[in-house]
Order: structure tokens, then sequence, then C-alpha cells
């Protein structure tokens, strides 16, 4: 839905995306039908929605685009930017520079292919994310960058020069051949040279010495996503009153966008007593719980997610559907369905409702 539509949809709508919520539909068939659990709640959504094909391909682009942050299609999405925009307090207006994450990884190597098994980034201490940042740092000190540690351990580099440069989000790229994703564009050769000299680095550094030492996996490359500026904020294009979910790039997005952010962890009864609906009109949420768990390829536990889900996001969604206390709902995920539900559609009872499986069918 475009910008314009959900700007006018007016009071209690709720934009919700949530990454493979049906990535695992597909499988159904090949486990017992007692296992399968019976979602009235989703199913009804999916059963009565009118659908488009407008999906996002990531949770990073459908924040920006679904909020209002302004991003070219073209390019990166500037998560790094937005990220240390919040942390620092700073905005496109006092700060020009280029960022890019430079996320520390495990990398192994086949004969043909070179596989991004791990990222260390929340396994190093500080200490040791320090030392490291410090041994690159001094290698590389005529070089135009500096690497830097956020303060919730995040590597990020920052320069004064705006690489040309499009890269892949770590997420997708976790337990496939790094090669197709590697960082294109003009600058690409220059960083594909760095992150060569990088791993070099890493294979001496006291630091991965100690840690396969004491049976820890060690820093073997880094990995570069998230480039960009920090990105402009234009008030009359802010779509939303309040962010809600449970991911650091939601949270940060609402600070740069300078509205509020709710916790759904931290308030589980937000949407069941409806509060939320008197505060707020047009309320964007997020939850990635799903596309974790799918990483690993676990179809049961992709299950067990959806039942929580059921329970603490769909259906207080659709009972304050049919009372009137949400207007409307766009339920989007990272294909290319999107669906659209308002009061009238969820309160068609002559409409039946599917089961998981004659849905998986249909999409």
């Amino acid at each position: 839905m475009s910008n314009n539509a959900i700007n006018s949809l007016g009071a209690r709508h709720i934009s919700l995306f949530v990454p493979e919520l049906l990535s695992g539909l597909r499988f159904l068939k090949d486990i017992p039908k007692q296992e399968i659990p019976n979602l009235s709640a989703l199913q009804l959504i999916l059963s009565r929605a009118i659908t488009h094909n407008d999906g996002f391909d990531n949770y990073y682009r459908a924040t920006c685009e679904l909020t209002g942050i302004l991003v070219s299609n073209k390019k990166d999405i500037p998560v790094s930017g937005i990220a240390i925009a919040s942390e620092k307090n700073i905005s496109a207006e006092t700060n020009s520079d280029f960022y890019m994450f430079a996320e520390p990884v495990v990398m192994q190597v086949d004969r043909d292919s070179v596989v991004l098994v791990n990222s260390l980034q929340t396994d190093l201490c500080d200490a040791e994310s320090t030392q490291l940042i410090d041994e690159i740092n001094q290698h590389f000190i005529d070089e135009p960058w500096t690497l830097n540690l956020s303060k919730n351990g995040a590597w990020y580099l920052n320069s004064e020069i705006n690489y040309s440069l499009s890269t892949t989000n770590i997420s997708t790229v976790l337990l496939k051949n790094t090669q197709p994703y590697l960082p294109r564009g003009d600058d690409d050769k220059y960083w594909r040279k760095i992150i060569n000299e990088i791993e070099m680095l890493m294979f001496a550094s006291e630091v991965n010495v100690k840690r396969l030492e004491n049976n820890k996996l060690a820093v073997s490359s880094l990995w570069l996503w998230g480039a960009g500026k920090i990105p402009k904020i234009t008030k009359k294009n802010i779509n939303n009153d309040v962010l809600v979910g449970d991911n650091k790039f939601l949270q940060s997005a609402s600070q740069l966008l300078d509205i509020p952010y709710k916790s759904l962890n931290k308030n589980k009864q937000l949407l069941k007593n409806s509060t939320i609906f008197d505060k707020f009109n047009n309320i964007f949420m997020v939850n990635i719980q799903l596309s974790e768990c799918w990483q690993q390829h676990d179809l049961y536990e992709w299950l067990n997610i959806l039942k929580i889900l059921e329970i603490e996001l769909f259906s207080p969604i659709v009972n304050n559907l049919r009372k009137g206390k949400i207007r409307s709902l766009s339920l989007y995920q990272n294909q290319k369905e999107t669906f659209e539900i308002n009061r009238r559609q969820a309160n068609s009872w002559w409409k039946p409702v599917k089961t998981l499986v004659s849905l998986s069918s249909k999409l």
C-alpha cells in the first residue's frame, strides 16, 4: 500500500510486517495432519483479506518505506547510518559522513565456495573487539576511514568519502556462499582488497590465537553491509504515530523519526487491552521471530513461533478489528503478497476460513 493510501485510512490503522510468515506453509504437506495447528485468527486474515503484489524483500526496506524514511530503490538501506544517528543523536543536517557495518564473522572455505558460517559480534567481549579494531585501524592508518565500536557492540566504518557500494545484509547471506553477495559498485575492488588484508591480519591476531586456545571461534573476516549516509527526514513524509516491535533497527528508526517506540516483549498486553488504539492512529509493527528461526530451516520451530504469534499478535488484532477498535490492517511479509483487511471483511461470516494446508496451495 502506498504512503498516501496509508495516510488516507484515518484512525487506527496497523501496518504489520512479519518476514517469513508464509515460508513454511508449502512444507505442511510433509508433516502429520494432527501436528498442524489451527490458527483461526491468522487463517481468517489470509482467507478474507484482499491481496496486492507489493511486498518487501526485507524488514529494513519495509521499515524505511512504510514509516517515511526516504531511501533509494537502487541503493543500500543505510542501516548503519540510521543506527549511528540514533546512538549519537545526530542527523543528516549535522552529519554527512558515510557509514557501513563491518561485522566480524566466521568464514568456511570449501573447494569452490566461501560460506559465511556465523557472526561473532555478540560473542566477542568489548576488550577483544577493541583490540582487534585498534589493530585494523593501526594497519590502515593512512586510509580515509576509521573502524569503530558502537555502544551496543556493533563494528562500523565511517568516512568523509561517500563510497559507491552496494552491499547485502548479513541475515540474507548467513550459511550461504558469499560470492553472489559480495559488495559491488565503483569502489568494490578497493574494499575487496581491504577485506583481503584484514583477513590476513585476523589470521595472525593475538586475540584470535587466544580464542582458538580456549576452543572459541576466531574472527576470520568482516562482512560489510548497511552502507550509506544518514537519511534525511521530512516531517510530512512520516506515516506513523508509533513503532512497535523488538529489534534494534526499529528502535533506531523511531529515534530518527522522533516518534514513540513500544516493545511488545515488555508490554504483553499492549494489543489485548486495546489502550494503544486510544493513543495512536497509525501503528507500524514488526516481528522478526519467524525470520530468525527460518534461517535455521527448522519447520517445527517455525510452527511453534507461529502458534505464539497467533495468541500474542493475530488474535488480538482480529478481535480489535471486529470490535472496530482497529479500522484496517495491512499485513506485509518478505514475499510478493500483501494482505489488506478491514472491519467489514473480518466480520464477513459467510466467507469461509480456510485451513493452513488449503491456504498453502493458494499462496
